[in-house]
């Protein structure tokens, strides 16, 4: 089974003092962010005006952010680093890598390859949903989350990620598999391409092999079946998202080879297609990259409920792993200490590279 939800050990019983107190007493909002969440803001000290402005904007997004993110702001991360577009990738908003989270402070190119209008209420939208988005990479991947990697899997499995048929059959074999049998199932596949894989610990464990390398295991090169071994010398489980392996067996299904390929394995592709939609993820990012779907998963339970019937189980599940052990503790912790106020004086708070 899934490891039942543990008391979140970053929820925090101290308060936040709202952004206004520090704007009526003159203070800067890196100030707020450094005495209420303990961040390092760091700024190019050779920023323009104008970019500077935008990141003072961006921090002040914070004051919006819902409980359970500001705690995770205050416990995972300790860094915030505010950059322009140049130092992301084309369509990128910003990322978090072992305590440090980097911010796209130019959304507004990013909003229009999108398609979106790169206006206040949008750009504010997008800032503040990355915020929460790296956070729940942070909750996740930070050993001091408190998400085991049996828990990531999970998330996996109810997102709609599996192996193709012909890899891999056991998945396919009863369409109506508990979510958990086949997590464990996963699992000791995982964990025969690499014994080091424990499912008690949060993927970014030091105990856990190096970073990155728990796409590859799962993914491959691009999803590559189990058994390929890649340029990592290393075999992977292939698994693939719903969007994907639906379009593999349409192809296999025109090319004629789908029902006597399966057949080897007493499958039909009527019933590898019925498992293959059963779940699927809140969203299409949540199915580029594994590592991208808890994620994803954290972001949309904070921004509301979704319309399909087949991601409500992702959703369900998410609220239960991610949320949940947050909601237990603050319920029997409270937040009993009250906010730090604004200091005194001013003082300089470094933004430095």
């Amino acid at each position: 089974m899934s490891a039942p939800p543990r008391i979140a050990p970053y929820h925090s019983t101290q308060q936040y003092a709202p952004l206004r107190l520090y704007r009526a007493s003159d203070l800067s909002v890196f100030q707020w962010a450094e005495e209420q969440f303990q961040l390092e803001v760091s700024m190019d000290e050779a920023a323009e005006p104008s970019f500077r402005r935008r990141g003072e904007a961006a921090i002040a997004l914070m004051d919006q952010l819902p409980l359970q993110v500001k705690d995770l702001l205050r416990g995972l991360i300790n860094r915030m680093r505010l950059q322009p577009s140049a130092c992301f990738d084309v369509d990128e908003l910003g990322c978090w890598l072992e305590g440090e989270m980097r911010l796209n402070c130019d959304p507004a190119h990013v909003a229009e390859l999108q398609g979106w209008p790169a206006e206040g209420a949008q750009i504010r939208r997008l800032l503040q949903t990355t915020v929460v988005h790296e956070c729940g990479h942070a909750l996740v991947e930070d050993p001091k989350g408190g998400v085991p990697l049996r828990n990531f899997m999970h998330l996996l499995v109810v997102s709609g990620w599996l192996p193709h048929p012909l890899s891999d059959p056991v998945p396919f074999m009863s369409p109506r598999a508990d979510p958990q049998t086949l997590t464990e199932h996963l699992l000791s596949r995982l964990r025969a391409i690499d014994p080091r894989w424990n499912p008690e610990l949060p993927t970014g464990d030091p105990e856990q092999p190096p970073p990155g390398r728990l796409d590859w295991d799962l993914m491959g090169a691009g999803g590559s079946p189990i058994g390929v071994v890649g340029a990592h010398g290393r075999p992977s489980l292939g698994l693939r998202g719903p969007r994907r392996l639906g379009q593999e067996l349409m192809d296999a299904a025109a090319q004629g080879t789908l029902d006597s390929d399966l057949a080897k394995w007493r499958l039909s592709g009527a019933v590898v297609r019925q498992v293959a939609s059963r779940y699927r993820p809140v969203s299409s990012y949540a199915e580029d990259l594994i590592s991208e779907t808890p994620a994803e998963i954290f972001r949309q339970l904070h921004r509301g409920p979704i319309p399909w019937t087949a991601g409500q189980t992702a959703m369900r599940e998410g609220d239960r792993i991610l949320v949940q052990p947050w909601r237990v503790a603050e319920l029997e912790q409270g937040r009993g200490e009250p906010a730090p106020g604004p200091r005194a004086r001013p003082r300089q708070v470094s933004l430095r590279r």
